[in-house]
């Protein structure tokens, strides 16, 4: 049964950081509100929002999913089975789609917003466990696993399962304009860093074919989820503090510093200003680069150690949504 909660005034904390952009001559303030969740220790890990605004989250150690209410700033909270990590929203049928650990065997659920009645299948993989997610413009749920060297593909029709072509820890999923499937991927102890691209088109389910891989220029970095846009595949070097991007037309990389070192950068989203926005959990901060300059600016959060992990950006309302795994909050950051 959902349980639905307010979030206190006194649970929100304002936050003014002033920036100066060098392309600028003003400054640019940045707000940052943040929202106790209601399940004490949930661990919050992914987020995502929908076209009404509202606000959808993992709780990973809560075992929930929550929905955070931005207008009336209420929580409501809905158990699940197992522990859910990555979360998408679904606008072609109001469904919301996540992920779950399950002791080394992964499920996914769908959760219907208008009943918060849920649905939980079994991946049927032999190990690993469901972790990143994305959907397509069918309306496809694609999700892979950590260490089950597996690429999934969920609707109406049922489960498909791709092999990938060789054995590693995946992290992430995005589709670019063209339709295929792109993640990151590396060996034990982080060796041999690479991309992964899937083309649905010539994939066949139980085989590899439609894969192909793109090795960084390194032999050894911690690289996680990627986003597809402006025609380049961007994800973080989180070892080196870094936002890469990969160009497919070209096959060159390029790479913009962060200027907090060991940041840890986690995950990116980009608005509709082609600002790439990232979670910095060890800096504890929120960072973005700005593609028309290059610069990076970043936004320290107000509650200390607070590990802001999953991140997202509501293109209609021009808010990036975050969640803070550590602080137990849903974090919300607007310019003005």
């Amino acid at each position: 049964m959902a349980k639905k909660t307010t979030a206190t005034i006194m649970s929100i904390i304002f936050s003014l950081v002033v920036i100066l952009f060098a392309s600028n001559v003003h400054a640019q303030k940045a707000v940052i509100l943040e929202y106790d969740i209601p399940t004490p220790n949930s661990k919050p890990m992914y987020i995502d929002v929908d076209d009404n605004g509202m606000v959808w989250f993992t709780e990973l150690d809560g075992v929930k999913i929550g929905r955070f209410n931005p207008r009336e700033e209420t929580f409501t909270e809905y158990p699940v089975t197992f522990q859910p990590r990555c979360i998408v929203y679904n606008v072609l049928n109001n469904l919301v789609y996540f992920t779950e650990d399950a002791s080394g065997n992964g499920h996914y659920g769908a959760l219907f917003p208008k009943t918060g009645s849920v649905l939980e299948f079994p991946t049927g993989l032999p190990s690993g466990s469901s972790v990143d997610c994305t959907l397509d413009p069918d309306g496809n749920f694609w999700f892979n696993g950590w260490d089950s060297q597996s690429l999934s593909k969920a609707n109406k029709a049922g489960l498909e399962n791709y092999v990938l072509p060789s054995f590693g820890y995946t992290a992430g999923l995005t589709e670019d304009p063209e339709g295929n499937i792109w993640m990151t991927i590396v060996s034990a102890y982080e060796y041999n860093p690479r991309l992964i691209k899937f083309d649905p088109s010539l994939g066949e389910p139980g085989t590899s074919k439609g894969f192909s891989e793109i090795p960084l220029l390194v032999s050894q970095a911690t690289i996680r989820a990627p986003i597809a846009a402006l025609g380049k595949i961007w994800f973080p070097i989180i070892d080196q503090s870094k936002i890469a991007s990969y160009d497919p037309a070209t096959g060159t990389f390029q790479e913009y510093p962060a200027p907090t070192p060991d940041a840890g950068i986690q995950r990116i989203a980009i608005d509709r200003w082609n600002r790439i926005w990232f979670t910095e959990e060890l800096a504890n901060q929120i960072g973005m680069l700005d593609l028309r300059t290059g610069l990076i600016t970043e936004y320290p959060l107000p509650t200390p150690g607070s590990s802001p992990h999953g991140i997202v950006v509501d293109k209609n309302r021009d808010i990036v949504w975050f969640v803070e795994s550590a602080g137990n909050k849903i974090g919300r950051l607007t310019l003005r």
